[in-house]
């Protein structure tokens, strides 16, 4: 398949879904390999809503007990994938992540104070794309350093944003190229 030697690029989700009485709840870390996911291992969740950062380790660490030898290149997630105890974790392993973010979330840096994502995209049209300089904090207490990362945001042509944190971004990628390439993952909202 091509994914001997090389670094894996991992992707995290959750889905939910009811089966008559039943709710079935599973979070699942797979291989991106060129168009699609491959699962790798997956937890079925006993609780209805989104996953934590404990559930998240133990999937991740299940991972690296398998394969301890396998680099990682990076690991991707969506909104619910987001948290200072996660991103953490992450960085203290040195694992690369790209994280969707919300626009309603606080971030901040040494030269401004805690405001909204959406304020820093307010001035962008559709298809219209911005890369925040320096590095960035999430969170409202600027007493509590978090995890640093890179912000970068698009305005799709549905006018919702696309907003992602990365900590270490692979070299082979810039910021806008991991934006234009999880842009397009969403279907219908990048066509030309």
């Amino acid at each position: 398949m091509g994914l001997s030697g090389k670094p894996w690029h991992l992707a995290l989700d959750r889905t939910n879904w009811k089966f008559g009485r039943c709710h079935i709840n599973i979070l699942m870390l797979g291989i991106v390999h060129e168009k699609v996911c491959i699962p790798l291992f997956w937890s079925l969740r006993d609780k209805a809503g989104n996953s934590n950062a404990p559930e998240r380790t133990a999937l991740l660490e299940r991972m690296i007990k398998t394969f301890p030898d396998q680099p990682i290149s990076s690991l991707s997630g969506d909104r619910e994938f987001i948290g200072e105890k996660w991103m953490g974790w992450l960085h203290e392993r040195g694992i690369p992540f790209v994280l969707r973010l919300k626009e309603n979330m606080h971030v901040w840096n040494e030269s401004h104070v805690p405001v909204k994502l959406s304020l820093h995209a307010i001035r962008l049209e559709k298809r219209q794309s911005r890369i925040m300089k320096g590095i960035w904090y999430l969170g409202r207490d600027q007493e509590m350093v978090t995890t640093p990362v890179k912000i970068s945001m698009m305005r799709l042509k549905t006018g919702e944003m696309l907003i992602v944190a990365a900590r270490q971004a692979p070299p082979e990628h810039s910021s806008r190229q991991t934006l234009l390439h999880l842009a397009r993952a969403f279907p219908g909202y990048f066509d030309a």
